[in-house]
């Protein structure tokens, strides 16, 4: 990744502390969602053409946001992919005018394969929710010095023959052939004798059209927590959206508004920062956290 733009003659820039000093010297970018949320108005960059993502799933508000305040001319590109596949598998233009809310990774790239499994490694039909694995010349043969674990998430390719590793992503074919990730796999909660899967509330929250560019959920104090952004977004009524939609156990006890959501090093979410907001006072819910088997 460092050295594509030196390949193609031009000049690479790694911000520092100012992130949005960094930014505004370049015309191309390659950040996660958290950080592109940090880089503020999008109106203050001259120059911008190019907007690649990738790292955690993108929110139809944020991808929108940024498009249309350079009037459909800013390339935007959502990808997939992890250090274990040799990073990319699959990279999409983001287009707008496709009539859903749901922003794909896309569809998979030549010599990789890409397959959704239940839990017993079956494939499994469109629109359903499952693991995503990929296949391909791409993939590694494990981790050094960590046999076990290469265990866990390398096996050999019962489709064909390689290795398959286990992403740990949620996802499902859409019915034109593109891939949609849903989030993590292992952020399931049990709440009242029910199974929540956070990336799923997450992603019921940004596809609401209530300008909501992020959504973060926890479990805090055995409460189901969405944090979301910015901080003008009406809480009173997403959360009646929310009941409307989804099943009452699914509802979060607290939406928390905030002007940005705070990342870590590497631009990524920070949950544990997250987790130190302080809740309102309310009654608490009987939640365990559960295996993903």
């Amino acid at each position: 990744m460092l050295f594509i733009p030196l390949y193609f003659g031009g000049t690479l820039v790694l911000p520092g502390d100012d992130l949005i000093e960094g930014l505004s010297k370049t015309d191309t970018w390659m950040l996660t969602p958290s950080m592109l949320q940090a880089a503020g108005d999008p109106e203050q960059y001259n120059g911008l053409k190019t907007v690649g993502i990738g790292g955690e799933p993108l929110s139809h508000a944020l991808a929108k946001k940024w498009s249309q305040a350079y009037d459909g001319q800013l390339k935007f590109i959502n990808g997939y992919g992890s250090t274990e596949t040799t990073v990319a598998s699959h990279f999409e233009e983001v287009v707008h005018t496709r009539g859903s809310n749901l922003i794909s990774i896309g569809r998979t790239l030549p010599n990789v394969q890409c397959y959704i499994l239940d839990n017993a490694l079956h494939m499994v039909p469109v629109g359903v929710m499952g693991e995503i694995c990929i296949g391909g010349i791409g993939v590694i043969h494990g981790y050094l010095n960590d046999e076990l674990l290469s265990r866990d998430v390398f096996l050999p390719n019962p489709f064909e023959a390689g290795i398959l590793y286990r992403t740990g992503d949620l996802g499902c074919w859409l019915p034109d052939g593109r891939v949609y990730c849903k989030g993590r796999k292992d952020t399931q909660v049990k709440l009242r004798g029910f199974r929540i899967e956070l990336g799923e509330v997450e992603s019921w929250c940004e596809r609401l059209n209530f300008n909501i560019q992020q959504a973060v959920a926890l479990v805090v104090n055995k409460q189901l927590v969405v944090y979301v952004s910015p901080q003008s977004v009406d809480v009173d009524k997403v959360k009646e959206s929310l009941r409307t939609t989804l099943p009452y156990y699914m509802v979060p006890t607290h939406i928390i508004p905030l002007e940005a959501i705070p990342k870590t090093r590497n631009g990524k979410v920070d949950r544990r920062a997250l987790a130190e907001y302080p809740l309102p006072q309310t009654l608490t819910s009987d939640i365990t956290y559960v295996d993903n088997t």
